[in-house]
């Protein structure tokens, strides 16, 4: 199995980007949004606020994330974090919340946050495993009975 590579997705990673988020539509019950999809993403490739994992030279993950507009604009949040099903558990989401956490520190950053659905068993222990807490959380954010959890992670400033 070949390491995984991070880097900021490029146009020409666009459809596999979105064949990944047609995926992720299906696994949580959502029709196709192929246009949806393709619409976010190249904004986000034209600001460097989308990166992938490549391994086997395929796309097998995809992350984005934007400044935190409730706080110092220097902190970042992840906005979504998906990574094909056959490569989960090999350090895959580690190495996107990685890079996320280095371009974070490289802006300057206090924070770093992100969110999933409190019944996301693999995304919660995910975040405490990368060392991650949880700030709060909003209630019927989607679903009247569901609740999205936040984080948080302090950004660790380098010594003088």
């Amino acid at each position: 199995m070949d390491k995984v590579i991070v880097r900021f997705a490029k146009k020409k990673d666009l459809p596999s980007c979105v064949e990944l988020a047609l995926q992720r539509d299906a696994g949580i019950g959502k029709p196709p949004r192929r246009g949806l999809w393709r619409d976010l993403f190249i904004p986000l490739m034209d600001s460097n606020s989308l990166i992938i994992a490549t391994m086997e030279k395929k796309v097998v993950g995809f992350c984005y994330f934007s400044p935190f507009l409730y706080s110092d604009n220097r902190n970042i949040y992840i906005q979504l974090i998906y990574i094909h099903q056959k490569y989960r558990k090999m350090g895959v989401g580690s190495a996107l919340i990685e890079m996320v956490y280095d371009i974070s520190k490289n802006r300057g950053a206090n924070k770093l946050f992100s969110s999933c659905v409190y019944y996301n068993k693999i995304s919660l222990a995910m975040h405490k495993k990368l060392g991650f807490e949880k700030c709060g959380f909003i209630k019927s954010i989607g679903k009247e009975d569901e609740r999205e959890i936040f984080f948080s992670k302090k950004i660790q400033k380098p010594n003088p």
